[in-house]
């Protein structure tokens, strides 16, 4: 399994909040709605607790919005500190208006912040 991600143009910039989509597909799979991402699909999908997380605000529909930066924004409501890098990804504590979550972010997290994991990400639903 190559873990390195180049950085190239279709790289997003991570500084300044931008909306992201995940889908949940009718096999209750999430997905992350990524158009300039090079990869196969599989590799978007959300497990390891993003997966759950997804699931307690999405109030039951099959699409979340999140805006998402490194980088603290107004009126934030979802923070997410990084525990642990690994296996090209890494172990995150999220703190949430559901409560505080555990989950494992993949390699494609490197590719949305510029190369790298993000020490913290914020959000808002």
């Amino acid at each position: 399994m190559n873990t390195k991600i180049e950085t190239n143009e279709n790289q997003i910039n991570s500084t300044l909040p931008r909306t992201y989509t995940f889908e949940k597909d009718p096999d209750g799979s999430w997905y992350i709605v990524l158009p300039e991402w090079e990869g196969s699909r599989s590799d978007l999908l959300m497990v390891a607790g993003a997966d759950r997380m997804l699931d307690r605000m999405s109030n039951g529909t099959n699409e979340v919005q999140l805006m998402l930066s490194e980088t603290p924004f107004e009126d934030h409501n979802i923070k997410l500190k990084l525990i642990n890098p690994m296996f090209g990804g890494g172990n995150y504590i999220a703190s949430t208006p559901r409560g505080i979550m555990p989950m494992w972010l993949c390699k494609v997290t490197k590719f949305v912040f510029g190369g790298r994991l993000p020490n913290r990400i914020y959000g808002k639903l």
